[in-house]
């Protein structure tokens, strides 16, 4: 059994170790854009009892593409595009339909920065990795 002290006080909340935020859902392709570019027409969309119609999901699809949205710093706590959203997903941007794959490893590399939303991730992919080599 492996077994590990987790300590981050060399960063400041490299973590927020909420869980479940994702209703179960992966991140699904497309979802991302779909929740950037909806906020960029409306930030409230996601608080709005329509928003499952006007996104064309479930009601618990919508929490999941909001806090992925959110986890992967796209739009901020507000639901306001960020500055990488921005650069990223706008049309004619670097890559508004995230087709090139290293549009795939800048968003993986922006969700595990600090603060990290994606708990789990953070810890798989930072933390139990150095134990196993």
């Amino acid at each position: 059994m492996i077994q590990t002290s987790l300590n981050f006080k060399h960063l400041d909340n490299p973590v927020n170790p909420v869980f479940a935020n994702h209703e179960t859902f992966h991140p699904r392709f497309g979802w991302l854009k779909k929740g950037f570019d909806a906020v960029t027409r409306n930030p409230d969309i996601f608080l709005q009892d329509d928003a499952p119609v006007r996104l064309g999901v479930g009601k618990n699809m919508v929490r999941a593409i909001r806090y992925w949205c959110s986890a992967f710093k796209i739009i901020d706590k507000k639901n306001s595009p960020t500055a990488l959203g921005k650069k990223l997903l706008v049309n004619n941007g670097w890559d508004s339909y995230l087709e090139d794959p290293a549009s795939l490893w800048l968003l993986h590399w922006n969700l595990l920065k600090p603060t990290c939303e994606a708990a789990a991730w953070y810890y798989i992919f930072n933390v139990f990795r150095d134990l196993v080599t």
